[in-house]
């Protein structure tokens, strides 16, 4: 239990990273591009993104799960996928480039075709990436997983800000496409199974398409409305504005999705060895860990919205501060219904867990079609907020019937109450936006000594 901690703490740390390095990314262009030109960018990564997660999750994951379930032949396993990997990302990619006018069509913008052609070439290059990171997720070598996505991420923040320099918009893309093969430089393993051994490639398929299918819905959760901003409104500069709040309300879900990363080994692992009370234990401390920083952090940035956006983002993104608010709220309970649909799908339920993100999908877009119209980038909002809530509460209901007492409701109950102690006090503080920073310390240690004096 201590290395699996360790190994956590190592995944959180990577996200960290991720996180700070995606930030000083889109703060850069946000600043750098203009609002109407960090839409445009914010779009066509957000679209190459849900295209791409069907390369990242499915094989990817699948593997995982088949090498932590049998660790004495993980070689076999690797080489099966790479090919499963090889075929199938040379097909997307090919898709992809060549319906690149038909997706800018359905966005309601043709200018973005190139834009889109351009970020295919994405594809490849991190479909493998991905396929590595499961590869040691599923080993539970969770430290050489971080370490291969801390290379990710900082080759991404060096080669995007250097390139869109020369390059504008097309150099943001470019440092995408670059940053996995510095990334695979450090992962890189050549597979070397033992004579005669050998993985089904059909097996990797099966379990890998419903994964798919959960993994590009559960993505759309935080992603697609956006593009319901942009072909709903048709603006550029509002798409801009809600692209820089998505991004500030994705931070917890970012940094929090180690908790997902390390459930689903250990919750595979433990099905094969223990009874279910053992591993609904695990869930639970897992659970218990994810609200206590899941809370306090959504509530700071709903709190500070406009001196987030303006410290960040400078004024000019300050207009998008209510739904920044509303949003945050909507995507931790993405972000709960994600770890959940995590366990169910190492209890062999994938099916499920993409039943559950489509019905999200569903009731999101419809309440858009309604919202977005008349409350424009608050609309969106709410509508993330009540697809989030669709899939987190029958995900909870489902895996408390598989393994019993996974909600530590106790501690959940002082963890907002701690946070609520941490909101006062940011009521009586009010610190000016440029000591933000400043703020959240001070506030920390609030909701810190609120959980040590209930006694959590």
């Amino acid at each position: 239990m201590k290395e699996t901690a360790m190994g956590t703490t190592s995944l959180i740390g990577s996200s960290i990273v991720f996180i700070i390095s995606g930030y000083l990314i889109n703060i850069w262009l946000g600043r750098t591009l203009g609002p109407a030109d960090y839409g445009i960018y914010g779009v066509v990564i957000s679209l190459m993104t849900a295209v791409n997660i069907v390369q990242t999750s499915g094989v990817p994951q699948a593997a995982s799960k088949f090498i932590a379930a049998q660790k004495n032949n993980a070689d076999a396993v690797l080489k099966a996928a790479l090919a499963v990997q090889v075929v199938s990302t040379f097909l997307l990619t090919a898709l992809f480039f060549f319906f690149a006018r038909t997706s800018a069509l359905l966005l309601g913008d043709e200018t973005l075709t190139p834009y889109i052609r351009a970020s295919s070439f994405i594809l490849p290059f991190y479909s493998i990436f991905a396929l590595y990171s499961g590869y040691y997720n599923g080993l539970q070598n969770f430290k050489k997983q971080a370490a291969l996505n801390i290379a990710y991420s900082l080759a991404k923040l060096a080669a995007v800000i250097g390139l869109v320099y020369v390059f504008h918009l097309y150099g943001a893309i470019a440092g995408f496409i670059l940053a996995p093969l510095v990334a695979l430089a450090v992962g890189f393993h050549a597979p070397r199974s033992a004579r005669g051994a050998q993985f089904s490639h059909r097996a990797l398929v099966i379990f890998s398409l419903p994964l798919i299918g959960f993994a590009l819905l559960s993505t759309l959760i935080i992603s697609i409305d956006l593009f319901l901003v942009k072909r709903l409104l048709a603006d550029d500069h509002l798409t801009g504005l809600y692209a820089a709040a998505q991004n500030i309300a994705r931070i917890p879900f970012y940094a929090l999705s180690a908790f997902a990363l390390m459930l689903f080994p250990v919750v595979s692992e433990s099905i094969q060895r223990n009874p279910p009370e053992v591993t609904g234990e695990k869930i639970r401390a897992s659970l218990r860990a994810l609200f206590l920083l899941l809370v306090p952090g959504t509530l700071l940035i709903a709190a500070t919205s406009t001196d987030l956006l303006t410290l960040l983002y400078s004024r000019s993104y300050v207009e998008a501060a209510p739904s920044l608010s509303i949003l945050v709220i909507g995507l931790a309970l993405a972000t709960i219904f994600v770890v959940l649909a995590s366990a169910l799908n190492a209890a062999g339920k994938p099916l499920l867990s993409m039943a559950l993100a489509g019905a999200g999908i569903v009731g999101m877009a419809l309440s858009s079609s309604v919202l977005v119209p008349h409350y424009a980038l608050v609309g969106a909002a709410l509508a993330t907020g009540i697809g989030g809530a669709i899939a987190a509460i029958p995900a909870y209901a489902l895996l408390s019937r598989f393994f019993p007492h996974i909600a530590p409701w106790l501690s959940i109950g002082k963890i907002f109450l701690a946070a609520l102690a941490m909101y006062l006090a940011h009521l009586l503080l009010a610190l000016p936006a440029p000591l933000l920073p400043l703020s959240y310390l001070i506030l920390g240690v609030v909701y810190a000594g609120a959980l040590f004096l209930l006694g959590e």
